[in-house]
């Protein structure tokens, strides 16, 4: 009986080690999301992207009356807790206005519709 027991448990630590490896393999595939050039965000569609803890998000965020600025804030609750916000000073953007990630060197482009200028600070 003693020996039975033994090859048991001996597939068992063999299903659970499998087990675990299955799973800390897809949290890390969950954790190596990146964002590529040519993304974008709007104030309307597309607002923001995640981190991949899931507790953050970069994008844009309503500010004042009808104006939008971006920032760095608390993810998954309903009023957003704004951790930090880009060039807080300026006066807030359309929702027609457009963050891209573009160029060689991977920066962030603000298109403000209004004006149709283009700001490379980001």
């Amino acid at each position: 009986m003693p020996r039975d027991h033994f090859v048991l448990m001996h597939y068992f630590i063999i299903f659970f080690v499998l087990l675990s490896t299955s799973s800390l393999a897809t949290a890390q595939q969950r954790q190596s999301s990146n964002i590529s050039r040519g993304s974008s965000l709007t104030p309307t569609k597309t607002s923001s992207w995640l981190s991949s803890s899931g507790l953050y998000a970069f994008g844009f965020y309503q500010r004042g009356n009808g104006g939008y600025a971006v920032g760095v804030f608390l993810a998954g609750i309903p009023e957003k807790t704004v951790v930090w916000t880009a060039r807080r000073d300026d006066s807030p953007v359309s929702a027609n206005s457009t963050l891209l990630f573009t160029t060689a060197e991977g920066r962030l482009v603000l298109q403000i519709a209004q004006s149709g200028q283009e700001d490379t600070t980001y």
